[in-house]
């Protein structure tokens, strides 16, 4: 008869036993999701911190390179240039007082280029009040000479190589004016042997007046 009042018992321990068990789950359950989220959290902001990190590094680190090879090779670029620049307008300046101590005065330098062996200045001075012109070439800023021995009325640049100079005579009519030749003739000199040679005859000097 003792038997009968322990039953109750047991099923409401158990019972207790299960609901401490079942509350015990579920607050383990919820603080472990919790805390598998927090942990998530604090890893997922590691390693985004981390890849920031690494990125901006990763980053730094290229530019710093690239920086300093840009840095020097603009420094290496414009000391050449600075410098190549310079010396070609001492050599312009040499050339045209050699045009000046010959009476002329130099009315144009567009085939005096710095890159060509054979250049060219075009001088102009004044006789009986007509101009007169003549071409005065140079081999590097060693001067060669003039085209020819008379000047002409119309002379003008047309174009250059790094050994050729083609030059343009104005060819005028006997009722022509100063300024307006009838037709004009392109004569090509070029370098042979270090010396001047023209590929086409140079118009007479009536011609050219």
């Amino acid at each position: 008869m003792c038997w009968e009042p322990a039953k109750p018992i047991e099923v409401k321990t158990a019972t207790s036993l299960c609901l401490v068990l079942a509350t015990a789950v579920v607050v383990a359950g919820c603080g472990g999701g919790r805390k598998t989220s927090a942990t998530s959290a604090v890893f997922s902001s590691t390693a985004a911190a981390g890849e920031v990190g690494t990125t901006q590094t990763a980053a730094t680190a290229t530019e710093s390179p690239q920086s300093e090879a840009e840095g020097t090779t603009t420094r290496t670029a414009e000391g050449p240039a600075f410098l190549g620049e310079s010396h070609s307008d001492d050599e312009l300046q040499q050339a045209e007082r050699v045009v000046e101590g010959a009476g002329y005065l130099p009315a144009e330098t567009a085939g005096y280029r710095p890159q060509d062996a054979l250049r060219v200045i075009i001088g102009r001075r004044t006789v009986g009040g007509l101009p007169a012109y003549q071409a005065f070439f140079f081999l590097d800023n060693r001067y060669l000479g003039t085209d020819a021995g008379q000047p002409s009325q119309s002379l003008a640049f047309v174009s250059a190589t790094e050994s050729s100079v083609a030059l343009s005579y104005g060819i005028y009519a006997p009722e022509d004016q100063p300024c307006c030749p009838a037709s004009r003739q392109t004569v090509t000199f070029v370098l042979n042997d270090g010396a001047l040679a023209p590929q086409q005859p140079i118009p007479p000097v009536a011609e050219r007046r």
